[in-house]
């Protein structure tokens, strides 16, 4: 699936193609379908929070980091949000991986990176 492909079903459907992968193991076709998703809407903050949550259970914690920023970001009182993204960087298993979030954090929000 592409951008478009994405853009033309809309955000929910989307997820709802996304759970329905993730139910069945379908894992790297669902990773797929939420790429296209979040390339097609980039703001929408349940495709974010999807994402996000898949790609920290994939150990992507970088990935996952700057795509609950983003989310936070968008949503500064989005509480489950801040949890997701303190969850993901307390998570990091070592040094490196929470550099890369943190620079993942700089890529998608620089303004809280900064704070950071």
């Amino acid at each position: 699936m592409t951008a478009l492909d994405a853009a033309a079903i809309g955000p929910a459907t989307v997820l709802q193609q996304a759970h329905e992968l993730l139910a069945t193991e379908a894992r790297a076709e669902a990773r797929v379908l939420l790429e296209a998703g979040i390339a097609a809407f980039p703001d929408d903050p349940d495709l974010l929070r999807a994402c996000g949550t898949v790609w920290a259970g994939d150990g992507d914690a970088a990935r996952a980091a700057g795509l609950f920023a983003r989310l936070v970001a968008l949503d500064p009182a989005d509480g489950p949000g801040w949890v997701s993204w303190a969850t993901t960087l307390a998570g990091a298993a070592d040094r490196g991986a929470l550099d890369d979030a943190a620079a993942a954090l700089a890529r998608e929000n620089p303004a809280s990176a900064r704070a950071w």
